[in-house]
């Protein structure tokens, strides 16, 4: 599936929004899930550090805040990648190519093995904290239950995450995360930039 890009005009918005994203064929058991949840977290997914934090918003000063998701469902072999930036319209284009910059250098070089080892540890220091909460323990019990598993299967995953090396992330990166696939929106008000 080759991917495009869509302008979309939100007259007398202050902010402009970029969003780009790849559906995967992968259940969050897929073999390469782990590898691909640790790449993730380097690339965009890390909420304090990670390549998108550090080239759009912390050097090029471009967006108020961007990152990116990992998803995959539990049962079906359905799940998605997805980049999000939220700009000034007039910055939008520049978003787009750093981003895209990134994106290019990630699957080219890949993660170091310090970021993924940085990576894992903060990954699954969070999950163990956001755990902590009613709320979240109550989501992921649901969720459990909703596909038949135990935490048996949550321990298994996080095992996975705590062994993933710098060239299994990248090579799982490689092969799922297709820049030329990315289908891209970008929403604002464009015309006020002009």
């Amino acid at each position: 599936m080759k991917g495009e890009k869509v302008v979309i005009e939100t007259p007398d918005k202050a902010n402009a929004c970029y969003c780009a994203g790849l559906s995967l064929a992968m259940s969050d058991d897929h073999s390469d899930y782990a590898a691909l949840t640790v790449g993730n977290y380097v690339f965009g997914g890390g909420p304090l550090a990670s390549r998108l934090a550090d080239r759009v918003r912390r050097k090029d000063g471009l967006s108020y805040g961007t990152g990116s998701f990992l998803r995959a469902n539990p049962i079906d072999q359905s799940g998605f990648f997805a980049m999000i930036a939220i700009a000034n319209p007039k910055n939008v284009e520049k978003v787009d190519a750093a981003i895209a910059e990134e994106m290019e250098r990630f699957v080219k070089e890949g993660a170091t093995a310090k970021e993924v080892e940085e990576a894992r540890k903060a990954y699954l220091a969070a999950a163990k904290n956001q755990r902590s909460s009613d709320g979240a323990l109550a989501t992921l019990l649901v969720g459990q239950l909703y596909a038949g598993r135990t935490s048996a299967h949550l321990a298994e995953l996080e095992k996975k995450i705590s062994e993933a090396t710098a060239e299994q992330v990248n090579d799982a990166f490689r092969r799922h995360v297709e820049p030329k696939r990315l289908v891209i929106v970008e929403a604002g008000d464009f015309n006020k930039k002009k």
